[in-house]
C-alpha cells in the first residue's frame, strides 16, 4: 500500500511538472490560481500574476536550433526560480515560450521589481539576452477580488500584448 501511494504523489508530481524546465505547468498553474484567488479574495491580501512571453523566440529556434531555443526556456525556468520566494511563489510555464508568476501577498509594482530580477538574472547569464537578441514582455496585473481567475489571466495575458505591441517598431 504504501509503494503503491508513493507511486501514486510520484505521478502526480509529474502531472503538475513541465518536463524541459522543472516549472509548474499550465494544469498547475490553473489549479493555484483558483485557490490563491479565493484565499486573496478571503483574507483582502494582494496577489499579483506576471504573463510572460519571450520575444522572438521563433527566430532564435530557426536560426540557432531547437537545442538553442530549450537553453533559452531553461535559462529563463532558472531566473524565475532564483527570483520569486521558495513555498511562497509560483513560477509556471503555459506552454511554448509563455510562463507565468504568481505572487500572493504582492502588489503590482512588487511583482514588476522580481520581473525585472528575471531579466537581469537572464541577461548577465546568457549572451542572447545580454545582446538583446531575445527579452520577455510580461503583462503585470494585480486582482482585483470582483472578478474570476479566468478574467484575471485574461488582463495579465493582454497587459502582455500590450507591452510586446508598446516595444515593437513602429511601421511606417
Amino acid at each position: 500500500v504504501g509503494k503503491v501511494r508513493h507511486d501514486q504523489r510520484a505521478l502526480e508530481a509529474l502531472a503538475r511538472a513541465d518536463g524541459l524546465t522543472g516549472l509548474f505547468n499550465r494544469r498547475a498553474f490553473e489549479a493555484a490560481l483558483e485557490v490563491e484567488c479565493a484565499r486573496a479574495r478571503r483574507s483582502r491580501s494582494p496577489l499579483s500574476v506576471a504573463y510572460l512571453d519571450i520575444d522572438h523566440f521563433k527566430r532564435i529556434n530557426s536560426q540557432a536550433g531547437h537545442a538553442a531555443g530549450d537553453q533559452v526556456l531553461r535559462q529563463l525556468a532558472l531566473a524565475i526560480g532564483e527570483a520569486i520566494r521558495a513555498h511562497v511563489d509560483g513560477g509556471f510555464r503555459l506552454g511554448g515560450d509563455e510562463f507565468a508568476l504568481l505572487l500572493p501577498s504582492s502588489t503590482k509594482e512588487q511583482t514588476e521589481v522580481v520581473v525585472a530580477r528575471i531579466r537581469s538574472f537572464c541577461t548577465d547569464r546568457d549572451p542572447l539576452w545580454a545582446v538583446g537578441a531575445i527579452d520577455i514582455s510580461a503583462g503585470v496585473v494585480e486582482f482585483d477580488p470582483d472578478e474570476t481567475p479566468q478574467e484575471l489571466l485574461r488582463r495579465s495575458d493582454a497587459a502582455m500584448y500590450l507591452q510586446k505591441e508598446s516595444r515593437r517598431p513602429s511601421r511606417v
